[in-house]
C-alpha cells in the first residue's frame, strides 16, 4: 500500500494513502477485502489522532460502522479532508458521522428507532415541563453510539425533575461522552444571536442550543452572514432556528463539495 509524506508542525511523518492519486486515471474492478478496508480506516484514524492536532481525538469506536456504510475511497476521501477541516472543527467524531450518512451511507435505524422510542416513552411519563422534540435533540445524539443515547435520555428523565434545560443536558452529555467539552460559538455570533432574540421581533426565539453544533463548524464569517439574512424575512420565518439550521447545512454540505472537487 501507499503511503504520503507529510510534514506536521514537530516533524516529517507518514501518514497512509487512500490508494488513489492525484491525476490518476487507473480503476480497479476488484473488490476490496474488507478487512484490508477496515485496516486502513483504522490506520488513517489512528494518524490523525496521533499526528492530525485535531482539536478533538475521533473516537474509533463511534466512527468504525458508520465508515462502513460507505464505500473505501468515500471513507479515505473523508478522512484525508479533515486536513482543511481540523483548526475549525470541535467535534471531529460527530462530523465523520454526519457526513457517512450524507455521502449515502443511509441512516443509522437502530439509533433513530431508539431515539424515537425513548422520547416518546419520556414524553408519556410527563417529567418534564414540557415535551422533548425528537428533531432538537437527533443531530446531538447521533454523534453517538446508540447505546449512549439512550443512556443519555434514561439520565434525563432520572433527572428530569433537576433539570432546568433538557436540550443543554442532553447537548452536554454527548460531548461528556465523546470526551469533550461543550462547543462554543464565538462570542461576535452569540451576540447576534441575542440582538435578534430581543430585538429582531422574529415570530419565534433562535434556539441557542439546537444550532451550537451545526454554528460551531462554520467560519464566523459564514455564521454572520447566515444570520443576516434573516433580515427583510422577520414576519415571513415561521421558525428562525430551523431556518439558520437549514442554511448552516447546506454551507457545510457546499464546503464538503467543494473539497471533494478540489482533489477530484
Amino acid at each position: 500500500s501507499r503511503f504520503i509524506m507529510i510534514r506536521s508542525s514537530s516533524s516529517m511523518v507518514i501518514k497512509p494513502s487512500s490508494g488513489v492519486m492525484k491525476g490518476s486515471t487507473k480503476r480497479t474492478s476488484k473488490r476490496e477485502d474488507p478487512e484490508e478496508s477496515d485496516r486502513k480506516i483504522r490506520q488513517t484514524v489512528a494518524w490523525w489522532n496521533r499526528y492530525g492536532e485535531l482539536q478533538q481525538q475521533i473516537h474509533y469506536d463511534s466512527v468504525k460502522e458508520p465508515l462502513t456504510r460507505i464505500s473505501s475511497r468515500q471513507a479515505m476521501q473523508l478522512l484525508n479532508s479533515l486536513e482543511d477541516k481540523k483548526d475549525r472543527l470541535v467535534n471531529p467524531t460527530g462530523w465523520i458521522r454526519a457526513e457517512c450518512q450524507r455521502l449515502g451511507g443511509g441512516e443509522d435505524r437502530e439509533l433513530d428507532t431508539k431515539i424515537r422510542r425513548t422520547i416518546g416513552w419520556i414524553n408519556h411519563q410527563k417529567v418534564l415541563k414540557e415535551p422533548l422534540q425528537y428533531v432538537k435533540v437527533a443531530s446531538a445524539l447521533a454523534q453517538v453510539e446508540p447505546q449512549a443515547a439512550g443512556r443519555i435520555l434514561h439520565d434525563l428523565c432520572e433527572k428530569a425533575h433537576a433539570i432546568k434545560d433538557p436540550i443543554g443536558y442532553i447537548v452536554t452529555a454527548v460531548r461528556r461522552q465523546l470526551g469533550e467539552e461543550k462547543p462554543v460559538l464565538d462570542q461576535k455570533v452569540k451576540s447576534t444571536i441575542s440582538w435578534w432574540n430581543r430585538y429582531g421581533n422574529l415570530r419565534a426565539a433562535i434556539d441557542y442550543h439546537e444550532v451550537l453544533v451545526l454554528f460551531s463548524q462554520l467560519e464566523v464569517s459564514d455564521a454572520l452572514f447566515i444570520l443576516s439574512t434573516l433580515e427583510g424575512k422577520e414576519t415571513e420565518v415561521e421558525n428562525p432556528t430551523a431556518w439558520v439550521c437549514a442554511a448552516a447545512r447546506k454551507r457545510l454540505e457546499k464546503l464538503a463539495e467543494m473539497e471533494v472537487d478540489e482533489e477530484g
